[in-house]
């Protein structure tokens, strides 16, 4: 794509946008927007994800206890995302910079035609000079339509629009071998060459109050992006000037390197971005000819079919123990495959099913989507 060596996606957190009394920090944010201007004027193109509506709104209310049900959530979202992007507006403004707002939910990633709506819409956004500002729409997002927090979120993000950084700015410096607020050994990890179990291991539980992320969020969000070719970092959003510190080679925060072999666009909205349908449990052979030989899968390398799915869903892939190992588009519904199963491409293709034409492959390559090195799984 076009450009694609200038698109920066920066995650910002609720921690770094409100206080300990969950107002919105004004001069923390005001300095963040100088930064990302700095950046636009040196030929960058940013796009922002943005969390902190709910604790923002809560801040407004003046309420007592923090939100915990579904309604308080949404409720103070509303009060809160208003005043978050109004704030966005005149900050950028200062800089005669266009804002645009997007509120996702997980069926905007899910639905493929969705998906390409946002891809265009934040293309075009960015083509016209205009800053993208992205949070999950929690005034309606409940619990099957979640993307479930920010970080994934951004990450996602950056994949559609084919970003070359993924910034994630928290209230902590990186990826540290232990948690540095309870173990003074901790060490700073600055280069994580690939996410290993080790390093999935250094995630630990979920973030501050009033926030939904933690370093197991950021992790998981650094697995989608890389192995989409971008390069994660997250850093702290206290450090002043972070940004232009990160894109001149500073070594500051924890770089996650993006895969070498990156899936492409489509590939990688098949992985991460849709939601399968069912799930096809395949044998040894079958999972060593998909993962180190580049096949396609066939219906004899499959043991077992989950779940009810017509023709042109989406599907898990999973080895003989039940791991995931990726997912793919299936070419049969899943009531054909229930009869295919175990047959060779000849046997199928001498079938004379009413109203089924045969293909040889049940999910072609061209369609299917392995994590590999980022699904552990995977890569055994």
């Amino acid at each position: 794509m076009a450009g694609r060596q200038h698109r920066i996606v920066v995650k910002i957190g609720g921690s770094i946008l409100t206080s300990a009394s969950y107002m919105l920090r004004m001069e923390r944010l005001q300095s963040l927007v100088d930064d990302i201007a700095r950046l636009r004027s040196s030929g960058f193109t940013p796009l922002i994800v943005s969390s902190g509506a709910v604790p923002a709104g809560f801040g407004a209310l003046s309420g007592t206890r923090y939100p915990t049900s579904v309604a308080e959530k949404q409720m103070a979202a509303s009060v809160g995302q208003g005043r978050l992007m109004h704030l966005y507006q005149q900050l950028f403004m200062l800089y005669d910079l266009l804002t645009g707002q997007l509120l996702l939910t997980s069926d905007d990633f899910r639905v493929r035609a969705r998906y390409v709506n946002i891809c265009n819409t934040l293309n075009l956004l960015l083509q016209r000079g205009v800053v993208p500002i992205v949070n999950e729409n929690d005034t309606v997002s409940v619990d099957g339509i979640k993307v479930g927090d920010n970080d994934t979120l951004g990450a996602l993000v950056a994949t559609a629009v084919d970003a070359e950084h993924y910034i994630i700015l928290s209230d902590i410096d990186g990826l540290y071998t232990a948690n540095p607020r309870q173990d003074p050994q901790a060490r700073l990890i600055t280069t994580v060459e690939t996410i290993t179990p080790y390093i999935e291991t250094l995630g630990g539980a979920r973030g501050s109050l009033g926030t939904t992320g933690g370093m197991r969020t950021k992790i998981k969000a650094a697995r989608i992006a890389t192995a989409a070719g971008v390069e994660v970092v997250i850093a702290n959003g206290e450090t002043p000037d972070i940004l232009q510190r990160i894109l001149s080679g500073e070594e500051i925060g924890t770089h996650f390197k993006p895969r070498k072999r990156p899936l492409s666009g489509k590939k990688s909205w098949i992985a991460f971005g849709s939601h399968p349908e069912g799930k096809i449990l395949i044998d040894m052979g079958a999972a060593q000819a998909v993962l180190h030989q580049h096949k396609s899968l066939l219906a004899s390398g499959i043991l077992r079919i989950d779940g009810d799915f017509s023709e042109g869903d989406v599907v898990a892939i999973c080895g003989p123990d039940g791991s995931e190992l990726g997912r793919g588009i299936s070419q049969y519904a899943s009531d054909d495959l229930q009869r295919l199963k175990g047959m060779r491409s000849q046997e199928i293709a001498s079938l004379a099913l009413a109203n089924m034409t045969t293909v040889p492959e049940v999910i072609h390559r061209d369609t299917l989507a392995l994590y590999r090195s980022t699904i552990v799984a995977a890569a055994q």
